[in-house]
């Protein structure tokens, strides 16, 4: 979700109801995939050999924007994954959201490799930035559960491994399709994950508040010249408007340069945002939220946490996500609801951080990624650091 989730409603109006009117219809009479015959479109990295090496590194996300970077062949596409930080350090993977590339992560993820000694694995999900595109299936849950295991096969450390743990961190959309693909791991596998991490997770809005542009978009019931002329007006100008250093961590990330690189480059994004938006579980998946609750429960994850086993973290000026609209259903499935109940309430930790917005990650991934490394026990916790709500007080006000 990041960057595109936050205009019109912020992103899940914009984007809803602006890219998902586009719809697959309007992306084929806008251009001709490149592979028509392939089961997916190529990213970016096709054109990489027409640029220099000055050039590539003034792209507002170069393939070499983190350390440790690798192409991964799938069967759905080529995939680029990044993996750093010392070997025999925590190891981390980070999922990021609808919209903005793994680069969303250049603070946080930093933060916990310099001052937590993590070792951290990010990579692009499928039609995003360096990674390509399917078009032979819907951009659900499943597609993405299947990229994350090649993501973690493709190491050349164990991840997972029953005498290996890992955590998960999950922005956004990364939020939901975590818990999915939690869900999904077989026993032996489940045992690798030591905590999941959930920022602004997506996953419990409410498809009845969409507005009824959006929910055409949705359901693709805009004609298709309605689609083009939104389309055409959404799609970029050149790359070369975009050339901005995101790799200097003393300035803030430009989400606005990498939207555009991506938008414009990219000829599988607008594809799979839209597919991405009609397919994953972003709206209400009260059922997947609840097995997952019961999952955690459980002593199915293999290494046990001190401070619990789930950290959520919301941002309490949230416009995607918005705090008051999923805030019901997260009481119902996780508030304790008798004694049983309370004495497992400690698997789960929820803050919210009242002044934050949805890109919080991205403008403030260090002070979040202190905040994680308090939640494993890693650093003591500073006056410093960001002022946090526990859950159990912003209930009383919902």
């Amino acid at each position: 979700m990041s960057f595109a989730f936050s205009n019109l409603r912020s992103s899940f109006l914009l984007p809803a109801a602006v890219i998902s009117a586009v719809g697959l219809s309007s992306y084929l009479l806008l251009s001709c995939p490149p592979c028509a015959l392939s089961n997916h479109i190529p990213s970016p990295r096709t054109k990489l050999s027409s640029l220099t090496e000055d050039e590539i590194a003034k792209l507002p996300y170069p393939p070499t924007f983190y350390p440790g970077g690798r192409w991964v062949k799938t069967p759905h596409g080529t995939i680029r994954v990044y993996e750093f930080g010392p070997e025999d350090g925590r190891k981390v993977l980070l999922v990021h959201g609808i919209s903005t590339p793994c680069c969303v992560y250049r603070d946080l993820a930093w933060r916990l490799v310099e001052e937590g000694g993590c070792r951290v694995m990010l990579f692009d999900l499928y039609g995003r930035g360096w990674s390509d595109s399917p078009v032979d299936r819907p951009h659900d849950s499943i597609l993405y559960n299947s990229q994350i295991h090649y993501a973690l096969l493709s190491s050349p450390l164990p991840w997972l491994s029953p005498h290996e743990f890992f955590s998960v961190i999950g922005y956004s959309l990364g939020g939901c399709l975590v818990p999915s693909f939690i869900l999904s791991l077989p026993e032996a596998q489940l045992a690798s994950i030591s905590s999941v991490v959930l920022l602004a997770p997506a996953g419990l809005l409410q498809a009845a508040k969409m507005s009824t542009f959006t929910k055409l978009a949705y359901n693709g019931w805009l004609p298709t010249a309605v689609q083009t002329f939104i389309a055409k007006r959404f799609m970029r100008k050149g790359v070369q408007e975009f050339s901005v250093d995101n790799t200097d961590q003393n300035k803030t990330l430009d989400l606005d340069s990498i939207a555009g690189w991506q938008a414009s480059t990219h000829e599988g994004y607008l594809p799979a945002w839209i597919s991405s938006f009609r397919y994953c579980p972003i709206f209400d998946s009260r059922e997947m939220f609840t097995e997952f609750r019961n999952l955690v429960d459980t002593d199915a994850f293999g290494a046990k946490e001190e401070n619990g086993r789930v950290y959520i973290f919301m941002a309490g000026e949230d416009s995607a996500v918005r705090f008051d609209e999923v805030v019901p259903a997260m009481k119902e499935i996780l508030h304790p609801k008798d004694e049983k109940e309370l004495k497992r309430e400690g698997h789960i930790k929820w803050k919210v951080w009242e002044g934050a917005e949805h890109e919080m990650v991205a403008r403030s991934g260090s002070e979040i990624a202190r905040e994680i490394l308090v939640f494993w026990g890693v650093k003591e916790r500073t006056q410093e650091q960001v002022p946090l709500v526990d859950m159990e007080q912003s209930w009383v006000q919902a």
